[in-house]
Parts: C-alpha cells; structure tokens; sequence
C-alpha cells in the first residue's frame, strides 16, 4: 500500500496538534495558571489515543489552586514509579474508599525517603522540601508526621493543604495502588 503525500501531511499535522495541546496543558500545571482537584473522579476515565493515557475528572478541593472542582486531567497509566513533586491518581487506603474511589495528590516522598512535618516545614532527608504551589501552613498532628517509607510506599499530600485528606492522616500510598501520573489539565474553553 503506497501511503500519498497529503496523507503523510495530514498525519504529520495531527501529531504536531497533539504535541502542542500536551504542553499546553504541562506548561498550566507548571505555571499553576490552572486548577484541579483532587479527591474522587466523578465520570469513569476515557482512554485517549494512546492506549496509557487516561482521561479523569474530579471533584473537591484538596489541590487548589492548580486543581479545581470539574477539572478534567490525562493521566498516564504506564508512568507508574513518580517523582518527587509530580502529581498522581491513585486508589486510597480502605478507609477513605479504596478501590472504589481515585484521589490525585502530589508526591512528597517515595520510597525510602524519610519525611517530616513540623512547624509548618516539610523535609525530606533532611532537607526541606521547596513548595511555590502552597498558599497556607502545612500542619501535621499524630503519628504519620515522620515517617520513614518503605521499598513500596509514597508520601503525599495535597496542594491546598487544610482542605486535603492526605498521608498526613492516614499513612502512605502503596506503589501498587498508583493509577498513573498526571500528565496534562484539560479545561473547557469559556462561553462567550
């Protein structure tokens, strides 16, 4: 089969389009221009072009300012070992709803780390953590204030910190609970 020039250029086009819509959207989280929330999905995920892409909308407040309530995240399946600082989907501890409920948070520790929270201060290692995106104090009372992760275990914790139900409370996330990390915010344009 012989694939005509108009082809190759329709092709080439809808992958530029795509590439640019995805930085679009890296450059919103980055900038923090866009909200989102984080606690449950509201609509089941829609998978996208790319069979590890997934697409969530959710609903709360917990990671304001970058997140809000309705917001809709890609969310990339396959990227399930995150970094420090890169936000992810995952399945709660069953006491905030398991497997039956998706959260979105920002990782803080990963596995091995040791993490503290005090005074209003996040350290990991030792060293504290650099947070632009946090608008209010970060406060932590009980026993998952230090905590010294396991091989499988992820600290996290929502952007708008009072309003966020987080390891703070109810301990790490075990690897095997991680959904995908967050990839891009897709936001409706507004009316006219």
């Amino acid at each position: 089969m012989r694939t005509t020039p108009a082809v190759i250029v329709t092709l080439a086009f809808l992958a530029i389009l795509g590439i640019i819509i995805g930085l679009i959207g890296v450059i919103m989280l980055i900038v923090g221009r866009s909200p989102m929330k984080p606690t449950a999905a509201s609509v089941p995920p829609t998978h996208g072009a790319s069979s590890s892409l997934m697409e969530y909308q959710f609903a709360g407040s917990s990671m304001e300012p970058i997140i809000y309530d309705g917001d809709r995240i890609q969310v990339d399946a396959a990227a399930q070992t995150p970094d420090r600082g890169n936000i992810i989907v995952f399945h709660p501890p069953p006491q905030m709803g398991g497997d039956s409920k998706d959260f979105i948070k920002r990782v803080i520790g990963k596995p091995g780390d040791t993490v503290d929270v005090h005074d209003n201060v996040v350290t990991v290692n030792g060293q504290q953590v650099e947070e632009p995106y946090i608008k209010q104090r970060t406060d932590c009372q009980g026993q998952y204030c230090h905590v010294v992760l396991g091989s499988d275990q992820y600290y996290v914790m929502g952007d708008n910190r009072p309003n966020s139900s987080d390891s703070r409370f109810w301990g790490p996330v075990q690897a095997n609970k991680i959904i995908g990390t967050a990839r891009s915010l897709v936001r409706p344009l507004p009316s006219p």
